[in-house]
């Protein structure tokens, strides 16, 4: 269990942090879109292998029964947002012109998904104002990760991972602190 907040809010400052032991789910559903998984298998049935990131949701045993069904260089990945939002990217999938809108963009423009629940729920929001106020969310997204460019300070490395025939760029928060 490693902490890897990238970010201290104004009222974290003077206060020791504790990597969370739990996540308490009150509502969680199963999206189906069938134009969205069309799409995904598209591209699914055009990925041609390679080297490919070994996900920690893939490697537990006791998860095999939900990572079964995933094919070569796919991941279960975990984002972390607003209510609002979530229903959003349920409906229309992620739009990269929101991109970094909230929270920055700290290894380059592009959709950000992590491993590990607790990482996504630093970036969960209450839906202020929303539909759904007092509420966060999270997503659970089948994810086809390809070959990852692996990086470990924070920097826009789009264009390396590109020049390096990269499929996405994987930020490793844990290697970089320890």
């Amino acid at each position: 269990r490693v902490l890897t907040r990238d970010r201290v809010y104004e009222y974290q400052l003077g206060h020791a942090e504790e990597m969370p032991y739990r996540l308490e789910v009150l509502h969680a559903f199963r999206s189906e879109h069938a134009e969205l998984y069309r799409r995904f298998a598209e591209v699914g049935d055009a990925y041609k292998g390679g080297t490919q990131l070994s996900v920690k949701t893939n490697e537990d045993p006791g998860a095999a029964f939900i990572t079964s069904r995933l094919r070569p260089g796919e991941a279960l990945l975990a984002h972390g947002t607003n209510p609002s939002s979530a229903m959003g990217i349920l409906k229309t999938g992620f739009v990269l012109n929101h991109a970094g809108k909230t929270t920055g963009t700290m290894f380059g423009y592009g959709i950000y998904l992590a491993e590990c629940a607790s990482k996504s729920d630093e970036y969960a929001r209450d839906d202020t104002g929303g539909t759904y106020p007092g509420l966060m969310a999270m997503l659970i997204c089948r994810c086809l990760v390809g070959k990852p460019f692996v990086v470990t300070d924070a920097g826009d490395h789009i264009q390396e991972a590109k020049a390096a025939g990269a499929d996405c760029v994987v930020g490793d928060r844990e290697a970089k602190v320890g």
